[in-house]
């Protein structure tokens, strides 16, 4: 089959949401890593959730933003803090 009559690749996310990521943000000395849900996701934002702190937005373009890891507990997502 040629090359342009091949079908298009599925476009493959970046995040999923209600996954449990390991995310590591922040700058030298200042930098940590804690454990998220994505509640939600447009590129470059991304909605995080931990049940012990309000929901945060961050921009994955951004250089405090250091990676994210998809994380070996799997559990599910918990819901919003207010």
């Amino acid at each position: 089959m040629s090359a342009a009559k091949r079908p298009a690749p599925k476009a493959q996310l970046m995040f999923e949401i209600g996954k449990r990521y390991t995310v590591t943000m922040g700058q030298g000395d200042d930098e940590g890593m804690l454990d998220y849900w994505v509640a939600a996701y447009e590129h470059p934002l991304l909605k995080l959730r931990n049940p012990n702190i309000p929901d945060i937005v961050v921009n994955v373009m951004s250089p405090n933003f250091v990676s994210a890891e998809l994380s070996k507990h799997q559990d599910g997502m918990p819901k919003a803090k207010r």
